[in-house]
């Protein structure tokens, strides 16, 4: 503030002039621009405009798949956000970044990534094999990120087959 003193021919008066402090600003442009995105691994840049120093964090229930490439900075400056892919073919997952400054409103960016496609993996071995006369189990074991099921199509020299399972989730990675 300061005050100023005007005089002219006796006559005087004074005026007060009071600055404002800066007006702290946080904002995130992108912050609405990502929401639902794809379940591939991905880089993710976010433009951050302030006139204060910042901070960002990753939530901590998305820290095992979400990186920042920095978490701080003053002013202006960009973030780039990497997801690691989503392998769950069963759930997608929220990701949430949160962006602070001193007297400013918490920003936070969500993601919302998408499952992950379905698969089957089957070791080269495991795909398909040969059962002796003397052997009644075969065992055919796979990778999968979804839930599966599985039926004897066809029988070629035997007169039956029958699956130890017919079904099971992405944790039952064998059959008999």
């Amino acid at each position: 503030s300061a005050s100023i003193l005007f005089s002219a021919s006796g006559l005087s008066e004074a005026v007060e002039i009071i600055q404002n402090s800066i007006t702290p600003r946080l904002d995130v442009k992108e912050k609405n621009d990502y929401g639902s995105v794809a379940p591939d691994a991905a880089v993710y840049p976010l433009t951050i405009i302030s006139n204060m120093a910042w901070t960002a964090e990753v939530a901590a229930s998305s820290a095992d798949y979400v990186s920042l490439d920095r978490d701080s900075g003053e002013g202006n400056g960009t973030v780039n956000i990497s997801l690691a892919e989503n392998g769950d073919a069963v759930n997608s997952r929220t990701a949430e970044v949160v962006f602070k400054a001193e007297g400013c409103e918490d920003v936070i960016v969500t993601f919302v990534q998408s499952r992950g496609v379905p698969y089957f993996r089957f070791a080269a071995e495991g795909a398909s094999g040969e059962a002796y006369p003397a052997s009644s189990v075969f065992t055919i074991v796979f990778q999968t990120n979804s839930n599966w099921s599985a039926a004897v199509e066809s029988l070629d020299g035997f007169s039956s087959a029958r699956l130890g399972a017919d079904s099971g989730t992405r944790e039952d990675t064998s059959v008999k």
